[in-house]
């Protein structure tokens, strides 16, 4: 069985670390199945662990560093090599846009806006975006 990419952004990311949202299940099941392989960047590293140290999560930072433990033992991480001919409006979506442009095909699973907007031109890019 082979396996695809699977980016995920930083509020997906809360939803399946801090948030237990169940919309985002799916995910957990696709990665522990096998059939998706998460894959994160050092740039997606530095903005979860970011987001992860706000005020209004109240995470201790003996939890934060759990979470993020958690999130990169999931996945593997991978250097952007090669930037995507697609901009984003939102500059601190573009890191998802280029990782998932060098791994492509590639799933990118997003909430946010500046991504949706771009759906027909990433899927021009055999990048899947998916949402929810």
């Amino acid at each position: 069985m082979s396996t695809y990419p699977l980016i995920i952004d930083t509020n997906v990311l809360l939803d399946l670390f801090v948030f237990d949202d169940q919309r985002a299940n799916f995910l957990q099941a696709e990665i522990n199945g096998k059939k998706a392989q998460m894959v994160y960047c050092p740039e997606m590293i530095e903005e979860f662990a970011d987001v992860l140290s706000r005020t209004q999560f109240h995470l201790s930072n003996e939890k934060q560093k759990e979470i993020l433990k958690h999130w990169q033992d999931l996945g593997t991480l991978i250097q952007i090599d090669e930037e995507a001919p697609l901009k984003c409006s939102d500059p601190d979506d573009q890191i998802f846009i280029h990782l998932a442009y060098q791994l492509r095909p590639a799933v990118l699973v997003s909430k946010d806006r500046a991504l949706i907007a771009l759906q027909k031109q990433l899927t021009a890019l055999e990048i899947e975006l998916r949402t929810y």
